[in-house]
């Protein structure tokens, strides 16, 4: 059997033929079982999984910019001109401050360089 209503002409389906053809529809719920990842390709996910550490590891960039470090809540806006302090590029790691003040161009995929925080 179909499920299109023009199959059906005029007749109605009851209740209990709807739900036994719509049940035809569903897949019936498998097995489980334990596989090596290299053998899990096209298959579905039993469980949820959740990764032991945060992937990214920091905030990092959505695309190419630049980093502003603002000296004191306010400053930033009236600041017309931002010193370059470096760059950062995706897979490096700037361990020194930005200074207050100042800039650093950043890719996409870097990590946000810490910055002093003056409020």
């Amino acid at each position: 059997m179909t499920l299109s209503c023009f199959d059906l002409g005029e007749k109605m389906l009851s209740v209990d033929e709807a739900r036994q053809a719509l049940a035809t529809l569903i897949e019936q719920p498998l097995g489980s079982e334990q596989i090596p990842l290299a053998q899990a390709y096209g298959r579905r996910l039993t469980a949820a999984i959740q990764a032991p550490i945060n992937v990214p590891q920091n905030t990092n960039a959505a695309m190419d910019g630049v980093a502003l470090a603002l000296p004191r809540q306010g400053i930033g806006a009236k600041q017309t001109h931002w010193p370059l302090a470096g760059e950062v590029l995706a897979g490096q790691y700037r361990s020194e401050l930005v200074p207050a003040g100042h800039c650093v161009r950043i890719t996409t995929g870097a990590p946000l360089p810490r910055a002093p925080i003056q409020w």
